[in-house]
């Protein structure tokens, strides 16, 4: 019903064009939607009042940016939210969509931003230092990084680890597989 200047902007429409467009059509197809569906029908139906999780958010470009985001709801009624209001936190740069990465791929990449070695690695998830090779090959090569560090400042760059608002970095989807492993 209604919509800021600044929602527009960080989708690249007009405010009038924003107004009214249903939300499931400003996000990205991702594993982590029906866990964000059932949230925020818990937020509609006032089971809780605000909730903050992570979301890959489309511009009228076709450019993708994960976010966190902090709905609350808004008004008082007796079954149903009469509004709801969110602040976005947190977004990653514009960036083409990439092939998913697997859940294997995002721990190991977890695991490599918190500074261990493919030894390391391998150790605590009990594989293979080969598996491990493999397993950053993929992301190496899907998001152009040539060095470790390339790809893990890449990883945070494109949304696919979250800032480190605490330590050890995790995945930037809470719904992820990965991020409870």
């Amino acid at each position: 019903m209604e919509a800021s200047a600044a929602a527009a902007t960080l989708f690249r429409v007009g405010v009038h064009d924003l107004v009214g467009r249903r939300a499931h059509t400003l996000l990205a197809p991702e594993p982590g939607l029906g866990l964000l569906h059932r949230r925020w029908n818990g937020l509609i139906a006032r089971r809780t009042r605000r909730l903050e999780t992570s979301a890959v958010l489309v511009d009228a470009r076709g450019l993708q940016r994960r976010a966190q985001l902090h709905p609350t709801t808004i008004g008082h009624s007796a079954a149903r939210a009469r509004h709801v209001w969110a602040v976005v936190t947190h977004q990653s740069l514009a960036h083409e969509a990439h092939p998913s990465l697997t859940a294997a791929q995002i721990r190991i990449l977890s695991l490599l931003a918190e500074g261990s070695s493919n030894g390391d690695i391998a150790t605590s998830l009990k594989l293979s230092r080969q598996t491990v090779d493999y397993h950053l090959s993929r992301p190496r090569h899907l998001l152009g990084a040539a060095t470790r560090p390339a790809l893990v400042a890449r990883a945070y760059v494109l949304g696919i680890l979250a800032p480190p608002r605490a330590w050890p970095p995790r995945s930037a989807t809470a719904a992820h597989p990965s991020s409870t492993v």
